[in-house]
């Protein structure tokens, strides 16, 4: 699944539990954000403990608001074309209030369900959800299916629609059940291929990060050397002490500024996927 998918997904969830709704538009990459006064008032509290930029700032405004239903997008194409359209990103204060709330759950959630369609052979499954986020220059937030197959007893890979057809799950029509000793053993299994999956994962983020750091960082050294070279040239033609001394000044700050803005893209070399598991389920999937 898309990593857009799938913050649209946790977002919806988290806006039904606040009180309000995500409903998709006609026009492609749209949705209308619809809250409730007390979903509007539970958002503004999240929004508290979130860095007051400026993206969290207009949220709260609009929220503090009375105005109708936000039209948003999570779709970059979307985003690029009508760029008054505010763009849902992992970076925005909604999807940071969303990953909080669901990261905030102690235990993951457990249910047992029967789903349709779910590209699996009929049988029992045990099934792991799982957020991960993202930490880098280009952050990003995706969720993980890890799913058991108790026939085979191995993981098996997972079907790229499995995420979306769990909205479409039920209660189970049979009393099939693993024993204890059966999803002890599946648990070992998805643990152990979560871990690698993980490793593997952070292994090509540190490769695609180190060449994103250092686009950025060529990026702006060329920026601020031809803003130095500009104020140089200007302090090199200054016929009085009053502009030389305007421009020198000048200089000095956009060289702190350099310095400031190199030292912080430098910081993003550190990079992580931090994973936290928010369901489990036993799964009967049934015959196509």
């Amino acid at each position: 699944m898309s990593p857009p998918a799938d913050l649209e997904r946790v977002i919806r969830r988290y806006i039904e539990a606040c009180g309000g709704a995500l409903r998709s538009l006609r026009r492609r990459g749209r949705h209308q954000l619809r809250l409730s006064a007390n979903a509007r008032k539970t958002l503004l509290e999240e929004l508290k403990s979130l860095r007051q930029d400026k993206a969290t700032l207009d949220f709260s405004r609009w929220l503090e608001s009375s105005k109708a239903p936000q039209h948003v997008t999570l779709d970059q194409e979307t985003a690029l074309a009508e760029r008054d359209l505010p763009f849902i990103t992992p970076a925005h204060p909604l999807a940071k209030a969303a990953i909080a709330f669901w990261q905030a759950e102690q235990q993951p959630l457990v249910a047992h369900l029967s789903i349709p369609n779910s590209g699996l052979a009929a049988g029992l499954y045990l099934a792991a959800l799982e957020m991960w986020e993202t930490v880098a220059a280009r952050p990003e937030f995706r969720l993980h299916g890890f799913i058991w197959e108790a026939k085979q007893r191995r993981v098996v890979p997972t079907p790229e629609s499995f995420l979306s057809q769990l909205a479409n799950a039920d209660a189970p029509n049979s009393t099939a059940q693993l024993d204890h000793v059966e999803i002890k053993h599946g648990l070992r299994a998805i643990n152990e291929h979560a871990i690698e999956a993980r490793r593997n994962e952070v292994a090509e983020l540190k490769r695609i990060n180190d060449e994103l750091v250092e686009q950025q960082l060529a990026s702006q050294a060329n920026y601020y050397e031809n803003r130095l070279a500009r104020v140089k040239q200007e302090l090199e033609q200054a016929e009085n002490q009053k502009i030389t001394v305007m421009k020198r000044s000048q200089m000095d700050r956009i060289v702190r500024e350099r310095d400031a803005k190199l030292s912080e893209i430098e910081e993003r070399r550190a990079c992580d996927i931090v994973s936290k598991r928010i369901a489990l389920c036993l799964l009967q999937a049934l015959p196509e």
